[in-house]
């Protein structure tokens, strides 16, 4: 078969691959605004937006803790490793991980940033445990975790600890559980309120660098100038909204194909330019040289 049949083939696949990736894009960027817009009104009826910073993250850590539901949310968008959304899991409940996106995204929504946090475990060093931290202001940070509704306030009630205080001395975790359990009364105090062996806490970051030998060379790279605030970088959104992931790759992808199209047009400008140079050069027929006089 002649090339220009499978260059128009070539060209056709690249426009549709373009066009569908763009379709896909844009229907999961609306379909992440919606689940933002229900979250905010859901928001909105828990805590009041001019409640002070420190209140609000408390409001809505409890209001997550309270929702049923604590096994892994097998719900998830385009992709089963994306896991559940936040409006699916305010639907559902879920696990540790589950309950921290959805409280990261309720925190945002109430004009507080926030970021999850990972706690790896000692043998394999892979996430074991997750929580959230909180922005309340400039340069206080707030650790909460809405799997037990825990935060930890400090004993001189000059504020709460935050996630560097957390890797410095971990044991943070088993004073603050010891106090809650200490200000129950008897009948109400659960045998088993924190499972503090299942997470290392002085690992506690945002990022997972130990995620693979990329990760572990930019942690190697980032840490002599950036030091602990590393262990906070916020995550990326993509990360934390599988709808906002799914956008960002569906606007990847079509970029590509995009540019493959182009570059395949521009390819074969130089030969219609060529010929078309030749069909003018035979109807204007061959030079003569002028007769001598």
């Amino acid at each position: 078969m002649a090339r220009g049949p499978w260059r128009a083939v070539f060209r056709g696949g690249a426009l549709a691959a373009t066009i569908a990736s763009a379709a896909v894009a844009a229907h999961c960027w609306n379909s992440y605004g919606q689940d933002r817009a229900a979250l905010r009104q859901v928001v909105r009826q828990v805590v009041s937006a001019d409640a002070p910073p420190a209140q609000r993250v408390l409001a809505l850590l409890h209001w997550v803790h309270a929702l049923e539901g604590t096994r892994r949310n097998e719900r998830y968008f385009g992709w089963r490793r994306l896991r559940a959304t936040p409006v699916q899991v305010l639907s559902d409940g879920g696990d540790c991980a589950d309950k921290s996106r959805l409280l990261a995204a309720a925190l945002r929504e109430s004009g507080i940033p926030a970021t999850m946090a990972l706690c790896l475990d000692r043998p394999g060093g892979t996430p074991a445990h997750t929580l959230v931290e909180a922005t309340i202001g400039p340069g206080e940070y707030m650790v909460v975790d809405p799997a037990f509704d825990l935060y930890l306030p400090r004993e001189d009630g000059s504020g709460t600890y935050d996630l560097l205080d957390l890797r410095r001395e971990p044991e943070l975790v088993d004073r603050r559980v010891a106090a809650v359990r200490a200000a129950l009364p008897p009948q109400k105090r659960p045998a088993s309120f924190y499972l503090r062996s299942a997470a290392a806490y002085d690992t506690a970051m945002t990022l997972n660098w130990n995620k693979n030998r990329v990760m572990r060379w930019l942690h190697d790279a980032l840490k002599s100038s950036y030091g602990e605030q590393m262990y906070r970088v916020p995550r990326p959104r993509f990360l934390e909204e599988p709808k906002l992931a799914v956008a960002a790759s569906g606007l990847l992808f079509a970029c590509l194909a995009f540019g493959v199209l182009t570059c395949s047009s521009l390819a074969s400008k130089p030969r219609s330019l060529h010929a078309a140079l030749r069909a003018l050069g035979a109807e204007r027929g061959p030079r003569t040289a002028p007769s001598p006089a």
